[in-house]
Protein backbone atom coordinates (compact mmCIF):
# COMPACT_ATOMS: atom_id res chain seq x y z
CA UNK A 1 0.00 0.00 0.00
CA UNK A 2 3.04 2.42 0.81
CA UNK A 3 4.35 1.46 -2.68
CA UNK A 4 0.95 2.41 -4.31
CA UNK A 5 0.24 5.54 -2.34
CA UNK A 6 4.12 6.84 -3.32
CA UNK A 7 3.43 6.29 -7.03
CA UNK A 8 0.19 8.23 -6.67
CA UNK A 9 1.46 10.93 -4.96
CA UNK A 10 4.55 11.16 -7.62
CA UNK A 11 1.92 11.47 -10.47
CA UNK A 12 0.23 14.09 -8.89
CA UNK A 13 3.83 15.64 -7.89
CA UNK A 14 2.98 15.90 -3.94
CA UNK A 15 6.06 14.30 -2.12
CA UNK A 16 4.75 15.46 1.16
CA UNK A 17 3.60 11.90 2.60
CA UNK A 18 6.05 9.78 0.63
CA UNK A 19 7.37 7.01 2.66
CA UNK A 20 4.76 7.02 5.48
CA UNK A 21 3.76 4.06 6.29
CA UNK A 22 2.44 4.60 9.00
CA UNK A 23 -0.60 7.33 7.48
CA UNK A 24 -1.00 4.80 4.10
CA UNK A 25 -4.34 4.12 5.52
CA UNK A 26 -5.37 7.78 4.95
CA UNK A 27 -3.70 9.07 2.42
CA UNK A 28 -4.80 5.95 -0.09
CA UNK A 29 -8.36 6.95 0.59
CA UNK A 30 -7.42 10.87 0.23
CA UNK A 31 -6.57 9.41 -3.74
CA UNK A 32 -9.64 7.42 -3.64
CA UNK A 33 -12.02 10.62 -3.13
CA UNK A 34 -10.01 12.41 -6.21
CA UNK A 35 -11.52 9.34 -8.07
CA UNK A 36 -15.17 9.05 -6.73
CA UNK A 37 -15.19 13.31 -7.26
CA UNK A 38 -14.02 13.09 -11.02
CA UNK A 39 -16.65 10.10 -11.40
CA UNK A 40 -19.59 12.13 -9.68
CA UNK A 41 -18.98 14.61 -11.57
CA UNK A 42 -19.09 12.96 -15.01
CA UNK A 43 -22.72 11.05 -13.53
CA UNK A 44 -23.89 14.14 -13.16
CA UNK A 45 -24.17 14.38 -9.13
CA UNK A 46 -22.03 17.19 -8.33
CA UNK A 47 -22.74 19.65 -7.89
CA UNK A 48 -26.47 18.77 -7.00
CA UNK A 49 -25.19 16.96 -4.36
CA UNK A 50 -22.81 17.59 -1.78
CA UNK A 51 -19.71 15.78 -0.93
CA UNK A 52 -20.62 15.14 2.30
CA UNK A 53 -23.53 13.31 0.73
CA UNK A 54 -22.05 11.20 -1.59
CA UNK A 55 -19.27 9.96 0.95
CA UNK A 56 -22.20 9.06 3.27
CA UNK A 57 -23.76 7.03 0.74
CA UNK A 58 -20.14 5.34 0.14
CA UNK A 59 -19.90 4.57 3.74
CA UNK A 60 -23.59 3.50 3.77
CA UNK A 61 -22.38 0.81 0.43
CA UNK A 62 -19.37 -0.41 2.08
CA UNK A 63 -21.11 -0.86 5.82
CA UNK A 64 -24.17 -2.72 4.92
CA UNK A 65 -24.09 -3.91 1.45
CA UNK A 66 -26.50 -4.73 -0.51
CA UNK A 67 -28.07 -8.03 -2.31
CA UNK A 68 -30.51 -6.13 -5.04
CA UNK A 69 -30.90 -2.92 -6.60
CA UNK A 70 -34.21 -2.78 -4.51
CA UNK A 71 -32.59 -3.16 -1.24
CA UNK A 72 -29.54 -0.47 -2.43
CA UNK A 73 -32.00 2.56 -3.19
CA UNK A 74 -33.78 1.55 0.06
CA UNK A 75 -30.75 1.84 1.91
CA UNK A 76 -29.64 5.06 0.24
CA UNK A 77 -32.49 6.49 1.45
CA UNK A 78 -31.68 6.18 4.87
CA UNK A 79 -28.63 8.62 4.09
CA UNK A 80 -28.67 12.00 5.26
CA UNK A 81 -29.20 14.04 1.99
CA UNK A 82 -30.95 11.66 -0.63
CA UNK A 83 -34.14 10.94 1.79
CA UNK A 84 -35.52 13.82 0.17
CA UNK A 85 -34.42 13.43 -3.19
CA UNK A 86 -36.63 11.75 -6.06
CA UNK A 87 -35.80 8.40 -7.10
CA UNK A 88 -33.81 8.86 -9.93
CA UNK A 89 -31.67 10.55 -8.15
CA UNK A 90 -30.61 8.52 -5.68
CA UNK A 91 -31.01 5.39 -8.86
CA UNK A 92 -27.64 7.67 -9.94
CA UNK A 93 -26.21 7.35 -6.65
CA UNK A 94 -26.62 3.61 -6.80
CA UNK A 95 -25.15 3.47 -10.54
CA UNK A 96 -22.00 5.45 -9.69
CA UNK A 97 -21.24 3.35 -6.51
CA UNK A 98 -21.76 0.67 -9.33
CA UNK A 99 -19.31 1.91 -11.21
CA UNK A 100 -16.23 3.05 -8.97
CA UNK A 101 -16.52 -1.00 -7.80
CA UNK A 102 -18.11 -2.94 -10.08
CA UNK A 103 -20.07 -6.40 -8.96
CA UNK A 104 -19.22 -9.89 -9.76
CA UNK A 105 -21.19 -10.53 -13.11
CA UNK A 106 -25.07 -10.75 -12.01
CA UNK A 107 -24.18 -10.25 -8.55
CA UNK A 108 -24.74 -7.04 -5.99
CA UNK A 109 -25.17 -3.95 -7.13
CA UNK A 110 -21.84 -2.66 -6.12
CA UNK A 111 -18.78 -4.25 -4.49
CA UNK A 112 -16.50 -2.86 -1.80
CA UNK A 113 -13.25 -1.10 -1.71
CA UNK A 114 -10.32 -3.25 -1.42
CA UNK A 115 -8.56 -4.39 0.52
CA UNK A 116 -11.37 -4.70 3.26
CA UNK A 117 -8.56 -3.20 5.52
CA UNK A 118 -8.76 0.39 3.46
CA UNK A 119 -13.07 0.13 3.69
CA UNK A 120 -12.82 -0.44 7.72
CA UNK A 121 -10.47 2.46 7.81
CA UNK A 122 -12.54 4.87 5.95
CA UNK A 123 -15.96 3.58 7.38
CA UNK A 124 -13.99 4.07 10.60
CA UNK A 125 -12.64 7.54 10.14
CA UNK A 126 -15.90 8.45 8.91
CA UNK A 127 -18.41 7.41 12.08
CA UNK A 128 -15.55 8.61 14.40
CA UNK A 129 -16.77 12.01 13.04
CA UNK A 130 -20.73 10.51 12.66
CA UNK A 131 -21.58 8.06 15.03
CA UNK A 132 -25.34 8.71 14.16
CA UNK A 133 -24.98 7.88 10.80
CA UNK A 134 -24.94 3.89 11.63
CA UNK A 135 -28.17 4.06 13.74
CA UNK A 136 -30.08 5.79 10.91
CA UNK A 137 -28.53 3.23 8.25
CA UNK A 138 -29.33 0.24 10.67
CA UNK A 139 -33.44 1.17 10.60
CA UNK A 140 -34.84 -0.80 8.23
CA UNK A 141 -32.21 -2.92 7.48
CA UNK A 142 -32.19 -6.58 6.40
CA UNK A 143 -30.70 -9.08 8.87
CA UNK A 144 -27.89 -10.24 6.74
CA UNK A 145 -27.43 -5.97 6.22
CA UNK A 146 -27.49 -5.86 10.45
CA UNK A 147 -24.95 -8.65 10.56
CA UNK A 148 -22.61 -6.59 8.08
CA UNK A 149 -23.02 -3.75 9.42
CA UNK A 150 -21.91 -4.98 13.03
CA UNK A 151 -19.04 -6.93 11.36
CA UNK A 152 -17.37 -4.12 9.51
CA UNK A 153 -18.23 -1.65 12.37
CA UNK A 154 -16.21 -4.37 14.59
CA UNK A 155 -13.42 -4.81 12.53
CA UNK A 156 -12.66 -0.74 12.06
CA UNK A 157 -12.97 -0.63 16.20
CA UNK A 158 -10.20 -2.94 16.16
CA UNK A 159 -7.81 -0.59 13.80
CA UNK A 160 -4.62 0.68 16.39
CA UNK A 161 -5.41 4.27 14.91
CA UNK A 162 -8.84 4.43 16.73
CA UNK A 163 -7.65 3.51 20.04
CA UNK A 164 -10.73 2.06 21.15
CA UNK A 165 -12.65 5.22 20.41
CA UNK A 166 -15.14 3.79 18.54
CA UNK A 167 -15.96 1.01 21.01
CA UNK A 168 -18.53 2.67 23.26
CA UNK A 169 -20.67 3.53 19.79
CA UNK A 170 -20.43 0.60 18.73
CA UNK A 171 -21.85 -1.07 21.92
CA UNK A 172 -24.89 2.04 22.46
CA UNK A 173 -25.67 1.10 18.73
CA UNK A 174 -26.36 -2.71 19.59
CA UNK A 175 -28.17 -1.43 22.88
CA UNK A 176 -30.34 1.54 20.90
CA UNK A 177 -32.22 -1.21 18.94
CA UNK A 178 -31.99 -4.57 21.13
CA UNK A 179 -35.10 -6.36 19.75
CA UNK A 180 -33.16 -6.01 16.01
CA UNK A 181 -29.60 -6.02 16.71
CA UNK A 182 -29.45 -8.77 19.41
CA UNK A 183 -29.27 -11.90 17.00
CA UNK A 184 -27.15 -10.46 14.18
CA UNK A 185 -24.74 -9.13 17.24
CA UNK A 186 -24.46 -12.81 17.97
CA UNK A 187 -23.64 -13.87 14.52
CA UNK A 188 -20.81 -10.80 13.81
CA UNK A 189 -19.26 -11.97 17.35
CA UNK A 190 -17.69 -14.80 15.67
CA UNK A 191 -16.51 -13.09 12.75
CA UNK A 192 -14.72 -11.02 14.13
CA UNK A 193 -11.12 -11.56 16.15
CA UNK A 194 -12.24 -7.95 18.59
CA UNK A 195 -15.86 -8.97 19.65
CA UNK A 196 -15.28 -6.76 22.85
CA UNK A 197 -17.87 -4.07 21.92
CA UNK A 198 -20.68 -6.64 20.91
CA UNK A 199 -19.95 -8.74 23.95
CA UNK A 200 -20.47 -6.15 26.10
CA UNK A 201 -23.91 -5.11 24.11
CA UNK A 202 -24.78 -8.39 24.61
CA UNK A 203 -24.25 -8.28 28.34
CA UNK A 204 -26.36 -5.66 28.61
CA UNK A 205 -29.29 -6.51 26.10
CA UNK A 206 -29.43 -10.07 27.91
CA UNK A 207 -31.13 -8.03 31.24
CA UNK A 208 -33.47 -6.07 29.15
CA UNK A 209 -35.20 -8.59 26.52
CA UNK A 210 -38.28 -11.00 27.53
CA UNK A 211 -37.61 -14.82 27.44
CA UNK A 212 -39.22 -15.38 24.44
CA UNK A 213 -36.76 -13.15 22.75
CA UNK A 214 -33.90 -14.77 24.78
CA UNK A 215 -35.03 -18.61 23.90
CA UNK A 216 -34.51 -17.29 19.86
CA UNK A 217 -30.59 -15.84 20.68
CA UNK A 218 -29.86 -19.18 22.40
CA UNK A 219 -31.24 -20.74 19.33
CA UNK A 220 -29.20 -18.72 17.47
CA UNK A 221 -25.74 -19.55 19.27
CA UNK A 222 -22.93 -21.66 17.02
CA UNK A 223 -22.42 -24.75 18.52
CA UNK A 224 -19.18 -23.61 19.86
CA UNK A 225 -17.32 -20.40 20.37
CA UNK A 226 -14.62 -19.76 22.64
CA UNK A 227 -15.73 -16.22 22.58
CA UNK A 228 -19.07 -16.14 23.51
CA UNK A 229 -18.52 -18.65 26.07
CA UNK A 230 -18.62 -16.88 28.77
CA UNK A 231 -21.89 -14.68 27.60
CA UNK A 232 -23.88 -17.42 26.42
CA UNK A 233 -23.59 -19.26 29.43
CA UNK A 234 -24.67 -16.42 31.31
CA UNK A 235 -27.93 -16.20 28.92
CA UNK A 236 -28.71 -19.90 29.35
CA UNK A 237 -28.25 -19.58 33.05
CA UNK A 238 -30.61 -16.95 33.07
CA UNK A 239 -33.02 -18.93 31.33
CA UNK A 240 -32.29 -21.95 33.42
CA UNK A 241 -33.70 -20.04 36.18
CA UNK A 242 -36.51 -18.44 34.61
CA UNK A 243 -37.77 -21.97 33.10
CA UNK A 244 -37.31 -23.43 36.82
CA UNK A 245 -39.54 -20.87 37.93
CA UNK A 246 -42.03 -21.41 35.02
CA UNK A 247 -42.20 -25.61 35.72
CA UNK A 248 -42.92 -24.86 40.08
CA UNK A 249 -45.93 -23.52 38.97
CA UNK A 250 -46.65 -25.30 35.51
CA UNK A 251 -45.37 -29.18 34.59
CA UNK A 252 -45.83 -27.57 30.96
CA UNK A 253 -42.58 -25.69 31.82
CA UNK A 254 -40.44 -28.84 32.42
CA UNK A 255 -39.15 -29.26 28.58
CA UNK A 256 -37.76 -26.18 27.99
CA UNK A 257 -36.51 -26.37 31.99
CA UNK A 258 -34.78 -29.74 30.58
CA UNK A 259 -33.29 -28.10 27.32
CA UNK A 260 -31.71 -24.83 29.28
CA UNK A 261 -30.00 -27.13 31.66
CA UNK A 262 -28.49 -28.75 29.59
CA UNK A 263 -27.19 -26.31 27.09
CA UNK A 264 -26.37 -24.62 30.07
CA UNK A 265 -23.87 -27.05 31.24
CA UNK A 266 -22.60 -27.50 27.49
CA UNK A 267 -21.40 -23.94 27.75
CA UNK A 268 -20.41 -24.29 31.61
CA UNK A 269 -18.30 -27.69 30.15
CA UNK A 270 -16.29 -25.13 27.56
CA UNK A 271 -15.64 -22.70 30.21
CA UNK A 272 -13.95 -24.82 32.19
CA UNK A 273 -16.15 -24.89 35.11
CA UNK A 274 -16.45 -28.81 35.46
CA UNK A 275 -18.46 -29.24 38.74
CA UNK A 276 -21.40 -26.29 37.82
CA UNK A 277 -21.37 -27.79 34.27
CA UNK A 278 -21.70 -31.33 36.14
CA UNK A 279 -24.79 -29.78 38.48
CA UNK A 280 -26.41 -28.57 35.13
CA UNK A 281 -26.19 -31.78 33.50
CA UNK A 282 -27.17 -33.68 36.02
CA UNK A 283 -30.82 -31.90 36.47
CA UNK A 284 -31.11 -31.79 32.92
CA UNK A 285 -30.74 -35.93 32.86
CA UNK A 286 -33.16 -36.12 35.91
CA UNK A 287 -35.92 -33.32 33.87
CA UNK A 288 -35.62 -35.59 30.84
CA UNK A 289 -36.20 -38.69 32.60
CA UNK A 290 -39.53 -37.59 34.18
CA UNK A 291 -40.00 -36.59 30.75
CA UNK A 292 -39.42 -39.76 28.86
CA UNK A 293 -40.96 -41.70 31.34
CA UNK A 294 -44.40 -40.21 30.15
CA UNK A 295 -43.81 -39.17 26.76
CA UNK A 296 -41.28 -41.76 25.63
CA UNK A 297 -41.52 -41.26 21.92
CA UNK A 298 -40.88 -37.64 22.55
CA UNK A 299 -38.37 -37.26 25.26
CA UNK A 300 -35.93 -40.51 24.57
CA UNK A 301 -34.00 -38.84 22.24
CA UNK A 302 -33.40 -35.66 24.41
CA UNK A 303 -32.51 -37.89 27.60
CA UNK A 304 -30.23 -39.60 24.94
CA UNK A 305 -28.60 -36.86 24.31
CA UNK A 306 -28.18 -35.38 28.11
CA UNK A 307 -26.86 -38.71 28.94
CA UNK A 308 -23.92 -38.20 26.82
CA UNK A 309 -22.92 -34.88 27.55
CA UNK A 310 -23.22 -35.91 31.30
CA UNK A 311 -20.61 -38.18 30.60
CA UNK A 312 -18.38 -35.77 29.43
CA UNK A 313 -18.53 -33.95 32.44
CA UNK A 314 -18.16 -36.98 34.67
CA UNK A 315 -14.99 -37.76 33.09
CA UNK A 316 -13.86 -34.23 32.98
CA UNK A 317 -14.00 -34.56 37.02
CA UNK A 318 -11.94 -38.53 37.09
CA UNK A 319 -15.28 -40.05 37.30
CA UNK A 320 -14.88 -42.66 35.30
CA UNK A 321 -17.13 -45.69 36.02
CA UNK A 322 -19.89 -42.99 36.24
CA UNK A 323 -19.40 -41.42 33.13
CA UNK A 324 -18.90 -45.13 31.27
CA UNK A 325 -22.43 -46.07 33.22
CA UNK A 326 -24.09 -42.33 31.39
CA UNK A 327 -21.93 -43.39 28.11
CA UNK A 328 -23.65 -46.74 27.54
CA UNK A 329 -26.94 -45.73 28.34
CA UNK A 330 -26.61 -43.28 25.90
CA UNK A 331 -25.62 -45.53 23.23
CA UNK A 332 -28.12 -48.00 24.17
CA UNK A 333 -30.89 -45.37 23.85
CA UNK A 334 -30.23 -44.25 20.76
CA UNK A 335 -29.53 -47.87 19.32
CA UNK A 336 -33.53 -48.32 20.23
CA UNK A 337 -34.54 -44.61 18.72
CA UNK A 338 -32.82 -45.73 15.41
CA UNK A 339 -34.12 -48.82 15.09
CA UNK A 340 -37.75 -47.52 14.56
CA UNK A 341 -36.25 -43.86 12.85
CA UNK A 342 -32.76 -44.32 11.40
CA UNK A 343 -32.79 -41.46 9.68
CA UNK A 344 -33.49 -39.44 12.75
CA UNK A 345 -31.44 -41.23 14.95
CA UNK A 346 -28.39 -41.90 13.62
CA UNK A 347 -26.14 -38.97 13.93
CA UNK A 348 -26.96 -39.29 17.88
CA UNK A 349 -25.85 -42.72 17.90
CA UNK A 350 -22.51 -41.71 16.61
CA UNK A 351 -21.95 -39.04 18.32
CA UNK A 352 -22.77 -41.03 21.40
CA UNK A 353 -20.43 -44.22 20.00
CA UNK A 354 -17.54 -41.31 19.61
CA UNK A 355 -18.16 -40.76 23.67
CA UNK A 356 -18.16 -44.20 25.05
CA UNK A 357 -15.22 -44.78 22.54
CA UNK A 358 -13.31 -42.25 24.57
CA UNK A 359 -14.98 -43.58 28.10
CA UNK A 360 -14.27 -47.25 27.11
CA UNK A 361 -10.30 -45.74 26.47
CA UNK A 362 -10.08 -44.46 30.09
CA UNK A 363 -10.89 -47.83 31.63
CA UNK A 364 -8.06 -49.22 29.46
CA UNK A 365 -10.54 -51.10 27.68
CA UNK A 366 -8.82 -50.37 24.16
CA UNK A 367 -10.24 -53.17 22.06
CA UNK A 368 -14.36 -52.43 23.08
CA UNK A 369 -12.80 -48.60 22.38
CA UNK A 370 -11.66 -49.13 19.08
CA UNK A 371 -14.70 -51.51 18.35
CA UNK A 372 -16.84 -48.45 19.16
CA UNK A 373 -14.87 -45.64 17.44
CA UNK A 374 -15.22 -47.87 14.19
CA UNK A 375 -18.40 -48.09 14.47
CA UNK A 376 -19.01 -44.35 14.58
CA UNK A 377 -17.06 -43.62 12.09
CA UNK A 378 -19.37 -46.38 9.71
CA UNK A 379 -22.36 -44.38 10.97
CA UNK A 380 -20.64 -40.88 9.75
CA UNK A 381 -19.75 -42.28 6.47
CA UNK A 382 -22.89 -43.31 5.38
CA UNK A 383 -24.49 -39.64 6.52
CA UNK A 384 -21.38 -37.48 4.83
CA UNK A 385 -22.18 -39.77 1.58
CA UNK A 386 -25.88 -38.20 1.79
CA UNK A 387 -24.52 -34.67 3.49
CA UNK A 388 -20.98 -33.92 3.13
CA UNK A 389 -21.22 -30.43 3.89
CA UNK A 390 -23.70 -31.60 7.26
CA UNK A 391 -20.84 -34.92 8.35
CA UNK A 392 -17.70 -34.88 6.91
CA UNK A 393 -15.96 -32.22 9.74
CA UNK A 394 -17.83 -35.14 11.90
CA UNK A 395 -16.19 -38.40 9.83
CA UNK A 396 -12.66 -36.03 10.44
CA UNK A 397 -12.73 -36.18 14.08
CA UNK A 398 -14.29 -40.01 13.94
CA UNK A 399 -11.13 -40.79 11.52
CA UNK A 400 -8.75 -39.15 14.10
CA UNK A 401 -10.59 -41.21 17.59
CA UNK A 402 -9.89 -44.53 15.08
CA UNK A 403 -6.11 -43.98 14.58
CA UNK A 404 -5.49 -42.82 18.46
CA UNK A 405 -7.47 -46.44 19.19
CA UNK A 406 -5.14 -48.43 16.15
CA UNK A 407 -1.90 -46.45 17.93
CA UNK A 408 -2.92 -47.13 21.32
CA UNK A 409 -2.82 -51.06 20.34
CA UNK A 410 0.31 -50.59 18.23
CA UNK A 411 -1.09 -50.73 15.04
CA UNK A 412 0.37 -47.55 13.27
CA UNK A 413 -0.04 -48.83 9.86
CA UNK A 414 -3.68 -49.05 10.25
CA UNK A 415 -3.44 -45.69 11.47
CA UNK A 416 -1.92 -44.09 9.19
CA UNK A 417 -4.44 -44.92 6.44
CA UNK A 418 -7.23 -43.30 8.95
CA UNK A 419 -5.07 -40.38 9.88
CA UNK A 420 -4.31 -39.88 5.79
CA UNK A 421 -8.02 -40.01 5.22
CA UNK A 422 -8.84 -37.46 7.68
CA UNK A 423 -5.94 -35.02 6.65
CA UNK A 424 -7.82 -35.37 3.14
CA UNK A 425 -11.09 -34.02 4.52
CA UNK A 426 -9.91 -31.17 6.63
CA UNK A 427 -7.76 -29.68 3.41
CA UNK A 428 -11.15 -30.10 1.18
CA UNK A 429 -12.60 -28.30 4.61
CA UNK A 430 -10.27 -25.65 4.20
CA UNK A 431 -10.63 -24.45 0.77
CA UNK A 432 -14.06 -23.36 2.26
CA UNK A 433 -12.94 -22.08 5.67
CA UNK A 434 -9.00 -22.09 5.79
CA UNK A 435 -9.53 -20.15 9.38
CA UNK A 436 -10.92 -23.33 10.76
CA UNK A 437 -9.14 -26.00 9.31
CA UNK A 438 -6.12 -25.00 8.87
CA UNK A 439 -4.87 -25.57 12.19
CA UNK A 440 -6.71 -29.30 11.77
CA UNK A 441 -4.37 -30.24 8.72
CA UNK A 442 -1.50 -29.02 10.43
CA UNK A 443 -2.09 -31.12 13.32
CA UNK A 444 -2.71 -33.99 11.23
CA UNK A 445 0.40 -34.20 9.44
CA UNK A 446 2.15 -33.79 13.03
CA UNK A 447 0.16 -37.19 13.77
CA UNK A 448 1.17 -38.73 10.59
CA UNK A 449 4.52 -37.49 10.90
CA UNK A 450 4.85 -39.04 14.50
CA UNK A 451 3.18 -42.56 12.87
CA UNK A 452 6.16 -42.94 10.54
CA UNK A 453 8.19 -42.80 13.44
CA UNK A 454 6.93 -45.55 14.95
CA UNK A 455 6.61 -47.70 11.78
CA UNK A 456 10.19 -47.49 11.16
CA UNK A 457 11.83 -47.10 14.65
CA UNK A 458 13.12 -50.41 15.71
CA UNK A 459 12.22 -48.85 19.16
CA UNK A 460 9.81 -46.61 20.34
CA UNK A 461 10.60 -43.12 20.25
CA UNK A 462 10.68 -40.97 23.77
CA UNK A 463 7.51 -38.84 24.47
CA UNK A 464 4.09 -39.40 24.92
CA UNK A 465 2.88 -38.95 21.07
CA UNK A 466 0.26 -36.89 19.41
CA UNK A 467 -2.82 -35.52 21.83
Amino acid sequence: MTALADLLDAARGDADGRGDADGVEDRLPAHERRYWTAAATAHGLLPSLSPGTLTDALVAAFLLGAGTRDLADALLGRVPGLADQPSDRRRAVREWIGALYPPPAGGRPWDSLQPDRLAERLVGRHLERDPGLAHRLARGATESQAVQLLTVYSRAAAHPVFDRRLDPSLTELCLAQPEFLAGPAVDAATRTSTPGPLLDALHGIAERLPRARLEELADRLPEASHRLAPWAARLTRRLADEHRAWARDDPDGLPSLATSLHNLGVWLGRLGRHDDALAAATEAVDAQRELARTSPQDHLPELANALNSLSIDLAALDRHDDALTAATEAVGTYRELTDALPDAHLPGLAMSLHTLSNRLAERGREEEALAAATESVAVYRGLAGARPEGYLADLAMGLDLVALRLSGLGRYREARSAITEMIAIWRELARERPGVHEGRVRRGQEFLNWLAIKILSPRPPRGRGPG
